[in-house]
């Protein structure tokens, strides 16, 4: 985590007083707050990354049953449709 230097501390408390005391208590809340976003970021493309893996690795499963179906339909549907249709004219 990215602190305030001592030195800078110090001579902030000296010269300023309850302004500076005040200032380094928001500042330590800010580089507190970004220091906890940069972690919640770092989570989060972890989790995405993972997610993203894992989505992959299904279309890879999925996507030669979907071309199968569609091939199956491409053959199939044709037939059926001529008998249904021979059907409502009374072949």
């Amino acid at each position: 985590m990215v602190g305030i230097p001592a030195e800078l501390a110090k001579w902030m408390l000296q010269n300023g007083g309850v302004f500076a005391a005040t200032t380094l208590i928001f500042l330590g809340l800010y580089l507190y707050e970004r220091y906890g976003r940069a972690q919640d970021r770092k989570a989060y493309d972890a989790a995405l990354e993972k997610a993203q893996t894992e989505h992959i690795a299904t279309l890879k499963l999925v996507t030669p049953l979907a071309q199968k179906f569609t091939d199956t339909m491409d053959v199939i549907l044709p037939l059926a449709m001529a008998q249904i249709n021979g059907r409502r004219r009374g072949e």
